[in-house]
């Protein structure tokens, strides 16, 4: 049995034509992407926002965090930037992308499947056939994860510590 390694790639992949066209033909409908980067960002704004207070309630309701680590005092919001913060940004775009492809079957077999990272962040490109149902599970997964349930496991871990005592 041969060892599989995760494909990286610096750009975008190509459209293969001829694959797009085989299969619009057998019934695939493709997703309606935003026609270019500025569109999409503007779009993306609603869902970084409900996602922001979502992660910020979680946080709120399971842990000790107060929102004055996050910046924001009585009438004023300060946003430091420290090196090892951003390398945690880093870290955490990477952790994130991981995540994404843990949820593809079959990744570490796949041919069709890479994960890269461009000056504009981090992505997982799959070729493989996957469901609806799948595709939801792979999209959502690192903002379930990362968001819900790590702050839910310290908000547990520190119950426990608080009943133990």
């Amino acid at each position: 049995m041969g060892v599989s390694w995760i494909k990286v790639i610096h750009k975008f992949p190509k459209t293969d034509e001829k694959t797009h066209f085989d299969l619009i033909q057998n019934g695939w409908i493709q997703l309606k992407e935003p026609k270019t980067l500025l569109i999409t960002i503007l779009a993306s704004i609603p869902l970084m926002v409900i996602n922001t207070l979502i992660s910020l309630g979680v946080i709120h309701i399971f842990s000790d965090i107060t929102f004055s680590e996050f910046g924001f005092t009585a009438g004023s919001f300060a946003i430091t930037i420290r090196f090892d913060a951003l390398i945690g940004i880093l870290l955490t775009l990477v952790i994130h992308e991981l995540i994404h492809l843990l949820f593809i079957p079959n990744f570490m077999k796949s041919k069709k499947t890479f994960i890269g990272l461009t000056f504009f962040g981090g992505y997982v490109y799959t070729e493989e056939e996957i469901s609806k149902t799948r595709y939801i599970v792979i999209s959502m997964a690192p903002f379930i994860i990362l968001s819900i349930f790590l702050p839910y496991m310290k908000f547990a871990r520190t119950l426990v510590t608080l009943v133990m005592r």
